[in-house]
C-alpha cells in the first residue's frame, strides 16, 4: 500500500517537494523488498535483514531535507517495516536503527534530519556482508524498549527503559501467544517467515502461504491515514441525498422505541413495512446531511420526567446499538468462530421469526433477511458507524473477491485468523511433518470430511488437503454459502470500487469494526478538547478543564468504585469502560476518530446534570460541580441514563 499512498501524495504535492521521491524512489524501494523477502528462502534472517537495510538506505537518503509530505513518508515505511522488525531477534542492529530512523518523533520535525553516522555505518554492513552474523546484544536482565529523543544538535539518540516481562511466546511462531485482533495482525506479520521457512513435504505449499500473507500484511493499513477522503469518495458515489419527490417516503421514521429492541424495531420497520425497492433506497441514504437536517429520524420513549430524545444524536445512537445487536449471539443472527476470538460466522440456522414476529421462519425469508442485512452493513460503512465484534476474515475476503477468485490457500489462511485456538497446533505440524503420523488420527477422527477416507490414516503426505477441508468445515462454507450470497447481494458497495481503491481485507476489516481505546487515543481527544478550550479564561473553567481531563487520563486510580457498585448492571466498572460508554453518549461512537470534533461547554447543563449533543459531539457541562470526585460520579452515572441528558 505504500505504493499506492506516495504516487497519490505526488498528484498533490507541493512546489518544493521532491516529487521522484513519492512517485518513482520510495515505491520501487518498497516494490523491491516485497520481492526481495518472497524470493529464495523466505525463512532467512539473513535474507530478511538485507531486504529491511536496503529499504531504509533508500529512506534515509531521501527524507534528509524537509518537504511536505516527508512526515506520510515516515509513517508509511515504519508502519511497512514494523511486523517485520518484530520477528528480527532481541538485540538486532536493525531494531535500533528501525527505532531511529522511523521514530514517531520524526514526524513532528521540520528541519534536517541528521541521523547518526554510526548507524548508517551499520545499514551498509549489513547490505555489504548479508551473510555475516548480525552484532546481537543480548540483554542482561529484563527486556529493553526503544525510546527517541532530540538532541540539541538535531541528532536524534536511542535511548532504552527498562519493562515488564513479555507474555509467553509460542515455540512455533516465537509471537506472544493472545487471542485478540492485534495477536491476528501479529501472526499475518510474522507468517511471510514462518511459512516460507517449513521443511518438505510442505515446502510448496508454505511459498504459497507467504505470499498470500503478505500480501495480507498488517502494513496495508497505512493507506488508512487516506481513509477520510476515501469515506468521502464512497458517499458520493453510493448515498442519495437528493430530497426531491420520488424521495418521498424513502426515509426511516420509527417512534416511541425500547432501549434494548433497536435492531428489532430497524428490521420490522424495513422488512414488514417497506417494499424491497424502498429499502434499497433508504439504506443508500445519509443519517443527515451537511446542514444536520435529519433524513432518517428515530424517537426514543422517554422515561417519566424526561422528554423523549429526538434527532440526529439520538438517531445515529439509534443505529449504533441496532449494528451492536446484529451480532449479539443471544439474538442469533451470527455466531462466533470461538470462545474469545471476536470473528463472527453467518448462522445458517437464524430463526428469523424470533427477531420479527409475525415473520414465518422459512428459507426464503432467511435469505430476504439476510440481504437486508448486507445492505444495513454497507449503510453502516458510509454513515461511519463501527461495531464491537469482527465478521470473519472469509466473509470479508467474499465482500472483494469473487468464490473464484479465492484459493484453497487463501481460504486456510483465513480460517487460521479466524481460529487463534487452532493456528499454533496446525503450524506446528507444518514444522514437524514427522510428528503426524505418530498421532494416529485417521483422515475423520476430527471432523466428518469426507466419509470415504474414514480408514485413512493422517500423514504428513495428505495433511496439507486434510487442513484445507477443516478450514472448509470450520468456516461452514458450504452450510452459509445461500444466506452469505444474500448478504453479499445486499453489500450494496461494489467490489470493484473497493477494489480500485486498493482495499484489502484488513482495510475492510478497519472499516467495519472498531478497537479498544488506547491511552493515546485518549491523549488525542484531550489534545482536541485543549483546542477546542482555548478560549476558556476564568479560574472557574479552567479548573472544570483540569477535572475533566485528568478523568479522560485515568487508568483507574481516580475511578469511583463506590458509585459502580451501586448498580453493576447498567454502571461502567472500570475506568476503560467507562472511558468507551463516555465516547458512545458523547458522539454515539465508541471509538476514537480523527474526523470527530470533541468539544466541551462550560455551560448549558442543568444542576449537577451534564448534557451531551451527540451530532456536535459536545458536552454542556453543569453550574453545580463541586469537586473533580463529584465529576467523575456524575459522569459515571449520567451516561449510563441517557434519556435525561443526550440531544
Amino acid at each position: 500500500m505504500g505504493r499506492l499512498r506516495l504516487r497519490d501524495l505526488s498528484m498533490n504535492a507541493d512546489d518544493d517537494t521532491p516529487v521522484e521521491i513519492l512517485d518513482t524512489v520510495m515505491p520501487a524501494a518498497f516494490e523491491q523488498f516485497a520481492r526481495d523477502i518472497i524470493s529464495g528462502e523466505v525463512g532467512n534472517i539473513s535474507r530478511l535483514s538485507l531486504a529491511i537495510a536496503r529499504l531504509l538506505q533508500t529512506y534515509a537518503a531521501y527524507v534528509r531535507r524537509n518537504f511536505g509530505e516527508r512526515p506520510m513518508v515516515i509513517h508509511i515505511t515504519r508502519e511497512y517495516l514494523r511486523p517485520y522488525i518484530d520477528f528480527l531477534p532481541e538485540g538486532h542492529p536493525l531494531r535500533e536503527i528501525f527505532a531511529t530512523y522511523c521514530s514517531d518523533e520524526l514526524d513532528e520535525r521540520t528541519t534536517v534530519i541528521r541521523f547518526p553516522a554510526a548507524l548508517e555505518n551499520s545499514l551498509r554492513e549489513i547490505v555489504d556482508n548479508p551473510n555475516a552474523e548480525p552484532n546481537i546484544r543480548r540483554a542482561a536482565a529484563a527486556p529493553r524498549r526503544a525510546r527517541t529523543q532530540t538532541r540539541g544538535n538535531n541528532e536524534v539518540r536511542v535511548q532504552v527503559d527498562s519493562q515488564d516481562s513479555p507474555p509467553p511466546r509460542s515455540p512455533i511462531t516465537e509471537s506472544p501467544i493472545t487471542t485478540d485482533g492485534a495477536a491476528a495482525a501479529e501472526f499475518l506479520g510474522e507468517c511471510v517467515v514462518a511459512f516460507g521457512d517449513l521443511p518438505r513435504p510442505f515446502s510448496g505449499v508454505g511459498n504459497k502461504l507467504a505470499k498470500i500473507c503478505n500480501k495480507m500484511s498488517n502494513r496495508s493499513q497505512c493507506s488508512l491515514e487516506n481513509m477520510s477522503r476515501f469515506l468521502n469518495n464512497l458517499k458520493r458515489q453510493y448515498l442519495n441525498t437528493n430530497l426531491g419527490p420520488e424521495m418521498s417516503g424513502k426515509h426511516i421514521r420509527i417512534a416511541n422505541v425500547v432501549r434494548g429492541t433497536e435492531l428489532k424495531k430497524l428490521m420490522t420497520h424495513l422488512i414488514i413495512n417497506k417494499s424491497e425497492e424502498d429499502r434499497d433506497i433508504i439504506l443508500r441514504r445519509p443519517i443527515m446531511i451537511q446542514n444536520h437536517s435529519v433524513v432518517h429520524s428515530v424517537q426514543f420513549r422517554a422515561e417519566p420526567g424526561a422528554n423523549g430524545a429526538i434527532g440526529p444524536g439520538p438517531t445515529r445512537h439509534f443505529f449504533q446499538t441496532a449494528a451492536n445487536q446484529l451480532f449479539h449471539p443471544e439474538i442469533g443472527i451470527f455466531k462466533p468462530t470461538s470462545e474469545g476470538s471476536g470473528r463472527m460466522l453467518i448462522n445458517p440456522e437464524f430463526n428469523v421469526s424470533r427477531l420479527i414476529q409475525g415473520l414465518a421462519n422459512t428459507d426464503e425469508h432467511r435469505k430476504a433477511f439476510f440481504k437486508v442485512v448486507g445492505q444495513f452493513l454497507g449503510f453502516l460503512i458510509l454513515n461511519d458507524l463501527k461495531y464491537d465484534v469482527h465478521l470473519s476474515n472469509y466473509i470479508q475476503a467474499r465482500m472483494l473477491y469473487k468464490d473464484s477468485e479465492i484459493s484453497e490457500d487463501e481460504i486456510l489462511i483465513y480460517y487460521l485468523l479466524d481460529f487463534p485456538e487452532d493456528r499454533t497446533g496446525r503450524m506446528a505440524m507444518f514444522k514437524r511433518p514427522d510428528d503426524i503420523s505418530a498421532l494416529g488420527f485417521d483422515f475423520n477422527d476430527e471432523m466428518e470430511l469426507d466419509p470415504a477416507r474414514g480408514n485413512e490414516a493422517l500423514t504428513a503426505a495428505n495433511y496439507a488437503e486434510y487442513t484445507r477441508l477443516i478450514a472448509r468445515k470450520k468456516l461452514e462454507i458450504a452450510e452459509s454459502e445461500p444466506y452469505l450470497s444474500a448478504l453479499l447481494d445486499g453489500f450494496f458497495v461494489s467490489r470493484k470500487y473497493l477494489r480500485r481503491a486498493r482495499v484489502t481485507v484488513p482495510i475492510l476489516d478497519t472499516l467495519m469494526s472498531g478497537r479498544e481505546v488506547s491511552p493515546e487515543e485518549m491523549e488525542r481527544v484531550i489534545a482536541r478538547v485543549r483546542l477546542n478550550s482555548e478560549v476558556w479564561r476564568m479560574p472557574r473553567q479552567r479548573e472544570l478543564l483540569q477535572w475533566f481531563t485528568e478523568i479522560l487520563s485515568d487508568r483507574g486510580e481516580l475511578f469511583p468504585t463506590a458509585v459502580a457498585a451501586e448498580d453493576p448492571q447498567r454502571y461502567a466498572q472500570n475506568a476503560d469502560e467507562f472511558k468507551r460508554q463516555l465516547l458512545f453518549w458523547w458522539t454515539s461512537s465508541r471509538y476514537v476518530s480523527d474526523r470527530i470534533n470533541y468539544t466541551i461547554n462550560p455551560m448549558g447543563g442543568v444542576g449537577s446534570y451534564f448534557r451531551s449533543h451527540t451530532c456536535s459531539a459536545t458536552i454542556d457541562f453543569p453550574p453545580r460541580i463541586a469537586s473533580r470526585e463529584e465529576m467523575y460520579a456524575n459522569l459515571l452515572r449520567q451516561v449510563a441514563d441517557t434519556d435525561f441528558n443526550m440531544l
